[in-house]
């Protein structure tokens, strides 16, 4: 029987509330590990067109810290403001942030920073504008954090899960160093996803066959040139993308919910599906009967024996399912928020 779902991720705490930030661009600021990032324009854009998604998640008395200036947005955008504003969450510009946690402080009320995801950047620009250091992560926690977030943590994982399901035939990522290796890699599977030891939604990550000759010899070069190394994956023939959603605190972790979510024949992630947890877990039961509440217990015991020591906040699993009827239980480990987990909520009402 699959625990219960929780009703929110956050739940609203007397005495506390949360300055909400979506900052999409976390994984390509902890790639950089710089204290100063300014991601693509692209991701910029995204940031201003989606941070109201984050009052999905946002409870009365809870505020949303704005990145970017949203001068000229559509009008719905401001409908959407006073939607929120109605419900008691603010809206708040970077130089409003410490003034605010000031005034709320001397009403004995506490903030909890909650971005989409942490990283050096983030950490350097909230201290900028006079937040407190005791209310953000540490330079250490997010040094750990981005250790944590390479794509080489899947290998141990699935190492664990490999030991408490041998039935399912797990078989990790592998990480190289040179073109040629990962070129000899490629040769022998047939082919390999190829994937950036950082990135997120799909990004940074190419099929072989889908870039030959010198381009894929210049993508491989170049990623270890910029990240020091690429992981390697075999090519599965896929019916289903899922996650299990989690939140780590002291030691322990907590299953949330599965998720359920499309992407591209090159991995890249087009959405998630709004489903019950029943209906998601029926769903994976006919694609692979592989599938039971015993690989979300063994995803436990891996969580707490590599991530949970060094990490507290939300997490995911991405997974996958085979035409052969197989289960691939862990794909990518996700140490921030995840849109599955905002299609999981009561407020939430987006596919995206």
């Amino acid at each position: 029987m699959l625990p219960p779902t929780c009703a929110s991720i956050f739940p609203h705490i007397e005495g506390r509330y949360r300055i909400l930030i979506f900052n999409p661009e976390t994984d390509y600021a902890l790639a950089a590990g710089r204290t100063r990032y300014n991601p693509p324009a692209k991701i910029k854009d995204m940031r201003r067109r989606k941070f109201l998604d984050m009052g999905i998640l946002a409870s009365p008395g809870d505020a949303i810290l704005l990145l970017d200036d949203i001068s000229g947005m559509p009008p719905e955008v401001s409908e959407s403001i006073r939607a929120l504003e109605e419900r008691g969450v603010s809206i708040i510009e970077l130089g409003e942030a410490a003034a605010l946690i000031k005034e709320r402080g001397e009403k004995g009320l506490e903030a909890v920073i909650t971005p989409w995801g942490w990283n050096h950047s983030l950490l350097h620009t909230l201290l900028d504008t006079g937040i407190d250091r005791s209310l953000l992560k540490s330079e250490i926690d997010i040094e750990n954090l981005r250790h944590l977030s390479h794509r080489r943590t899947t290998i141990g994982f699935n190492n664990i899960l490999a030991n408490l399901l041998p039935d399912i035939g797990i078989i990790p990522a592998e990480e190289f160093l040179s073109v040629e290796d990962t070129l000899d890699f490629i040769s022998e599977n047939g082919g390999a996803f190829l994937k950036a030891p950082w990135s997120s939604s799909g990004r940074g990550v190419i099929l072989s066959h889908r870039m030959k000759g010198r381009k894929l010899e210049e993508w491989i070069g170049g990623c270890i040139t910029r990240q020091g190394s690429v992981m390697a994956e075999r090519i599965h023939a896929k019916t289903g993308d899922f996650a299990t959603e989690w939140m780590i605190a002291g030691g322990k972790t907590d299953f949330l919910g599965l998720s359920m979510f499309c992407t591209s024949p090159e991995g890249r992630y087009l959405g998630n599906e709004k489903r019950s947890l029943h209906d998601i877990s029926e769903r994976l039961k006919q694609l692979s009967p592989q599938w039971s509440d015993r690989v979300i217990e063994a995803q436990r015991v891996a969580f707490e024996q590599i991530i949970a020591p060094g990490y507290e906040g939300p997490a995911g699993i991405d997974m996958l399912t085979t035409e052969e009827g197989g289960l691939v239980p862990c794909v990518e480990i996700n140490l921030r928020l995840t849109m599955g987990m905002m299609n999981m909520q009561p407020n939430s009402h987006t596919n995206g």
